[in-house]
């Protein structure tokens, strides 16, 4: 077995087709490795660079709100007008806080 370059991308381990390139995959690693990894679709090769995706919002980038959002689940109710005053405060971020765990129920 060969080293693995360091400097190798997942993207030179897939065919021009989109499907994992085997031949290459196994100066590296082993047969189980392998097996493991074809049952993981590979990304399409085209897509670009990696890049970092939160899935809680349309655009993809991250915002406390959304991730608030997340772990309440169900209990959240965007149209609850006590946390519109939290959202808009301009104030120090410390008061912000303090106003969010006023508003939140005690679990």
């Amino acid at each position: 077995m060969e080293g693995l370059a360091l400097e190798c991308l997942v993207k030179d381990m897939i065919t021009e087709e989109g499907a994992w390139d085997i031949n290459t995959l196994r100066n590296w690693l082993t047969e189980d490795m392998i097996q493991k990894i074809i049952n993981i679709p590979p990304p399409y090769p085209l897509a670009g660079l990696n890049k970092v995706f939160w899935t809680c919002t349309s655009n993809g980038n991250f915002t406390v709100k959304s991730a608030y959002q997340m772990l309440k689940g169900s209990t959240w109710n965007e149209q609850d007008n006590k946390w519109e005053d939290v959202w808009k405060f301009q104030g120090p971020q410390r008061v912000k806080f303090f106003l969010w765990l006023i508003h939140t129920p005690a679990y």
